[in-house]
């Protein structure tokens, strides 16, 4: 099987994808921080006004994972939960004071990290690179409603699926 340059190049980018989540994981794993919980106080911080739903999307954690980290951070009063007026079933998750300082002590090495990189890559290599990403990110997504797995692929998929569950 022949290889194309695009495949090549798509490739590489998504194995640098996979290595950099892979760096952060290692890097927080050895100060004793789970890399779901240091994405979900990433979450908490950025997004201020956040459902467990809406964090799971964001994240792509399971919905357990992510419910059984906000219980703990509840339990340590670093979170409270306020219903969501349009939709009672789903509750925002808001950081407390003593929960966002939590946080931002947390992810204060990957900051440093990633101001260390920004100073010496460059401001406008960055700006540079986040205008590709986005660019490369829009035209996935634009690909995605094209291309579809077959109706036929999906079926062997579920049944390899179904099979190796099965044999647990």
């Amino acid at each position: 099987m022949t290889i194309t340059n695009n495949e090549r190049i798509t490739n590489a980018i998504t194995e640098i994808e996979f290595s950099t989540v892979n760096l952060y994981q290692s890097f927080f794993e050895k100060h004793h921080v789970s890399f779901e919980l240091m994405t979900i106080l990433y979450a908490l911080l950025f997004y201020k006004n956040i459902t467990q739903k809406q964090i799971c999307i964001k994240t792509r954690l399971p919905k357990q994972t992510v419910h059984n980290i906000i219980n703990k951070l509840k339990a340590a009063d670093f979170v409270y939960l306020i219903p969501n007026e349009e939709d009672r079933r789903e509750k925002f998750v808001i950081l407390t004071p003593k929960g966002e300082q939590y946080g931002l002590e947390i992810i204060r090495p990957a900051s440093e990290i990633n101001n260390m990189v920004a100073e010496r890559m460059g401001i406008d290599f960055l700006s540079n690179l986040l205008k590709d990403l986005e660019l490369y990110y829009h035209s996935i997504r634009m690909a995605q409603e094209i291309v579809s797995v077959s109706e036929e692929w999906s079926l062997m998929i579920e049944n390899v699926l179904s099979n190796k569950q099965t044999k647990k």
